[in-house]
């Protein structure tokens, strides 16, 4: 207790030279925020560092072949018309200009998603400082910028749909909490800024639908009138966006549930309405995040629910409002479908690193009023002693956590797909986009169709055959494996060629 007075009352020394060194000509108060911004970035490339150097995953294969196939008029107008049952057209975009220039290289694809990851750092920082302040910001990034249970962000290119939904959707909430946080009303324009951003979040992936009624919750708990333009109308103005982005919804929500739509019959986004099922999700989602799995029961996590909004309250905080509001809201569109992984809920970290940020930064400022006996606002140099060590010490605690708990290896039949890559590009450099091929023997499932879309993507042969004698009902008989230009087979996962 004596040193922790020690180091407050020397903050409050040093606020003086701080602010006399603010007024000498040619001298400024170094600014710690650039060195927080790195310590975020590099917290997230060192402990994901591998995830920049694995390769396309068999989903990856089916989604860019299906890019692929599309004319590039029939992606913009499934972006344009967002209501149509096209799945994902904003990916499939991504998708494909990434093929075009790259092919099947994966490099580009994993730069991207590494540079998409560090951008929605910096959009949930500045969404951050804006509902709360700037070291607030700065600790919810540093919370939110990497988590072992999100490998699959890490690992997986397929996860470039909810990457892009979280750009698009930061992006909108941002621009609406800055222009409102300023006391004023979003003009057209801005407004209509807001929904374009909103239909690109849509198009990426279905977790935005939230959004909407994220706007309402933050008109409930920081909106107010502005008295510069407070009218009959003003009410208009103040609720207009969440009810013009709820109606743009409802076309959105139709197009998906409509017998077209590639989600219908999907088991995996089979619904199960219930409160059961709600808190049985949040319970999941939330061990992903933070706790050891399998950790809560459905009572464990209606409890840290409740005790979480109970703290919000009390804390007399509306930004733990806001956030306690968006942990409930945002995982909605998933906690009635099957359990996923933690790229499930990458949005709804917002929520939880907002909470955390606000909680620790309350707390600390509590406690040095309550050592100091200064109730009243602190000194400069208090508040930045306090700032540089409420986060190194966070920063050494997150260091230690994920220290013991690494980022799990790639998965068995991703590397499968890169050493079977490696090896076709080796073996057989060049194909006529004519050939049929067969494989004798492969390491894949049998209900697999990696081997199809990959090799018809890797020789940009799209009529091109591939057989699989595995996924045939009837073993050919030799002349018709002679009638084939390429034969291959596998043996103790080493490709070899047949023919020619």
């Amino acid at each position: 207790m004596k040193l922790l007075i020690g180091r407050l009352n020397m903050g409050t020394m040093l606020s003086t030279a701080s602010t006399e060194s603010v007024h000498t000509p040619g001298r400024r108060t170094p600014d710690l925020w650039p060195f927080f911004a790195a310590a975020v970035a590099s917290l997230l490339l060192w402990f994901a560092r591998s995830g920049l150097f694995v390769y396309l995953t068999g989903d990856d294969t089916m989604n860019i072949y299906k890019a692929w196939r599309e004319p590039y008029h029939r992606i913009l107008l499934e972006n344009f018309f967002y209501f149509t049952p096209g799945y994902r057209p904003m990916g499939s975009l991504v998708y494909r200009l990434l093929f075009d220039l790259a092919g099947v290289h994966a490099m580009p694809f994993r730069i991207l998603c590494f540079a998409l990851m560090l951008g929605n750092l910096y959009l949930l920082y500045r969404t951050t400082a804006a509902i709360s302040t700037k070291e607030t910001g700065l600790l919810a990034a540093l919370f939110a910028s990497y988590n072992p249970g999100f490998i699959d962000l890490y690992y997986n290119t397929g996860t470039i749909y909810d990457l892009l939904c979280f750009t698009f959707y930061f992006l909108a909430l941002g621009l609406y909490v800055h222009v409102r946080k300023a006391g004023q009303y979003l003009k057209p324009r801005t407004l209509i800024s807001v929904l374009i951003l909103y239909v690109c979040a849509l198009n990426s992936k279905e977790m935005a639908v939230t959004l909407p009624a994220i706007l309402f919750g933050y008109e409930l708990v920081f909106g107010r009138a502005t008295p510069e333009v407070e009218s009959p109308g003003h009410g208009v103005s103040r609720w207009g966006p969440a009810v013009v982005s709820a109606i743009l919804t409802l076309p959105y929500v139709l197009g998906k549930f409509s017998p077209p739509s590639p989600l219908i019959g999907n088991e995996a986004y089979r619904l199960h309405l219930g409160l059961r099922t709600y808190f049985r999700a949040l319970g999941h989602y939330l061990e992903i995040f933070a706790l050891p799995f399998d950790s809560l029961n459905l009572f464990a996590s209606v409890l840290i629910l409740l005790l979480l909004g109970t703290i919000a309250i009390l804390g007399r905080r509306r930004s733990l409002v806001f956030a306690w509001l968006f942990i409930v809201i945002t995982p909605l569109p998933v906690a009635f479908v099957g359990l996923r992984g933690g790229y499930a809920i990458y949005i709804s970290t917002f929520g939880i690193a907002l909470f955390l940020a606000v909680s620790i930064v309350e707390s600390r400022t509590a406690l040095a009023r309550f050592v100091t006996g200064n109730d009243g606002p602190l000194a400069f140099g208090t508040r930045r002693l306090l700032q540089f060590d409420t986060f190194l010490l966070c920063l050494l605690l997150l260091l230690v956590f994920h220290n013991t708990r690494p980022l799990g290896e790639v998965s068995s039949e991703d590397k499968r797909l890169q050493s079977f890559a490696m090896q076709i590009s080796a073996l057989q450099p060049k194909i006529d986009p004519a050939w049929k091929i067969l494989f004798l023997d492969d390491p894949f499932p049998v209900e697999d169709w990696t081997p199809l879309t990959f090799l018809r993507l890797h020789y940009r042969a799209p009529d091109l055959v591939v057989d699989r004698i595995k996924r045939m009902p009837e073993k050919p008989d030799r002349n018709v494996i002679d009638s084939y230009d390429g034969i291959f087979t596998f043996n103790e996962a080493r490709l070899i060629r047949v023919k020619p």
